[in-house]
């Protein structure tokens, strides 16, 4: 797999960062990355569910919302891409 994660803060890239992975595209496999991503960072984590995944699948892009987090963000939407191979 090989993803795009970007966070916007009013309109502007705060995170920019590639990852390219050999493992499949999956829930727990998409959930580690962006969880290794958000600590390296110091940002929240968001739930991930198959809606998002299907969302990576069929249409290369999900975005996630302040309601997609447990904890407050301090930037405005997460947005995650997957560069197809």
């Amino acid at each position: 797999m090989k993803l795009w994660i970007r966070a916007f803060k009013r309109e502007k890239i705060i995170l920019n960062e590639l990852i390219v992975d050999s493992t499949p595209l999956s829930v727990a496999n998409l959930s580690a990355a962006l969880r290794d991503v958000c600590d390296k960072k110091d940002l929240p984590c968001p739930i991930i569910t198959e809606t998002n995944l299907n969302n990576l699948v069929n249409f290369n892009h999900t975005k996630f919302k302040q309601s997609d987090f447990l904890e407050k963000i301090s930037f405005d939407y997460l947005e995650i891409g997957n560069i197809p191979k």
